[in-house]
C-alpha cells in the first residue's frame, strides 16, 4: 500500500476535490519544477573524459563537423559547464509529470505539511495496481543521499541518468519515504481501476468532510477511516467510520 495526502484551503473544496477523485478515478502529475525542493532533479556534470572520447562523442552528434569545428568546441566546454547543467536539468524538469506518494498513512508530519495540519485526507492505493498503469514511464521509492550522483556526459545516457536524478533527494527529505509514479508529462491521469482502497480523514477535519464520509456509500471494498490522537502518545491511530457515530480525533 502507498498513500497520498490531500488537502485544500476550505472544508467544502476540501470535500469536492475528494469526490471528485474519487468519482473520475484521476490522479495529478506535477511538473517537479512546481515542488517544494528547489533541487528537484540536480545535475553535476562530470566531463571526465579523454580527447578521444569527447572527438567521438561530438562527432556522433555533428558527423559533418571538421575537425577545427571539435577542437573550438573541446576548447570552450569546461567553461560552458554550468550552462549544459542548467540545460540538462531544464529538459528533464519539462518532460516528465510525477506523482508522490509515502509509505506511512500515520506521519504526522506529512499530516501537517500535505494535508493542511491534519485538516485534509490521505488515500491508499494499491501499489500493485497502479504497477500496471500502461502511462508510467517509472515507478520507486525515492532514494536520500548527501551528495548529487555526477551526470558523466561522455558515458552516460540521458535517459538513465534522468530516471535515477528523478528518484534521487537530499537525505533531509527521508522522514518522508516518498514512492514516485512518472509519465511523460504532466497532467491530469486516468487510474486503473480498483487503484483507490481506502481514505483516512485527518484527526481536524471539517464537519462538512466527517459529515461526507458518513454518508457515503461505499462500494467495490473502499475502506473509510477517521485519523484521532492516541492520548498516551505523539502518534496518530485510525478507526472505521460508522454512519451515526462522531469518534474523538483532536483535542485543539
Amino acid at each position: 500500500m502507498i498513500y497520498k495526502f490531500f488537502s485544500c484551503p476550505t472544508g467544502p473544496e476540501t470535500v469536492s476535490r475528494l469526490c471528485q477523485i474519487l468519482e473520475k478515478n484521476t490522479l495529478w502529475a506535477a511538473s517537479p519544477n512546481t515542488f517544494n525542493d528547489p533541487f528537484e532533479c540536480k545535475v553535476a556534470l562530470d566531463l571526465t573524459a579523454s580527447e578521444e572520447e569527447r572527438r567521438a562523442r561530438y562527432k556522433k552528434d555533428n558527423p559533418s563537423a571538421t575537425e577545427e569545428n571539435f577542437q573550438s568546441w573541446n576548447s570552450g566546454l569546461d567553461q560552458a559547464k554550468w550552462h549544459v547543467e542548467q540545460n540538462t536539468r531544464s529538459g528533464i524538469l519539462q518532460t516528465y509529470g510525477i506523482s508522490c506518494f509515502t509509505r506511512e498513512w500515520e506521519n504526522e508530519l506529512l499530516w501537517a505539511h500535505y494535508a493542511k495540519d491534519h485538516t485534509g485526507f490521505c488515500i491508499g492505493f494499491e501499489e500493485c495496481t497502479l504497477l500496471q498503469w500502461d502511462q508510467l514511464t517509472g515507478a520507486g521509492d525515492v532514494e536520500y543521499r548527501d551528495d548529487v550522483y555526477p551526470f558523466r556526459f561522455f558515458h552516460d545516457s540521458l535517459p538513465e541518468f534522468a530516471k535515477r536524478t528523478i528518484f534521487t533527494k537530499s537525505s533531509r527529505w527521508a522522514y518522508e519515504q516518498e514512492y514516485r509514479l512518472v509519465f511523460e508529462g504532466s497532467g491530469v491521469k486516468v487510474m486503473p481501476p480498483g487503484a483507490i482502497v481506502e481514505v483516512t480523514i485527518g484527526c481536524r477535519a471539517s464537519h462538512e468532510l466527517r459529515q461526507e464520509l458518513q454518508n457515503m456509500q461505499v462500494s467495490g471494498g473502499l475502506a473509510l477511516y477517521q485519523a484521532s490522537e492516541m492520548l498516551n502518545r505523539y502518534r496518530l491511530t485510525r478507526e472505521v467510520i460508522k454512519k451515526g457515530h462522531w469518534s474523538m480525533t483532536s483535542h485543539f
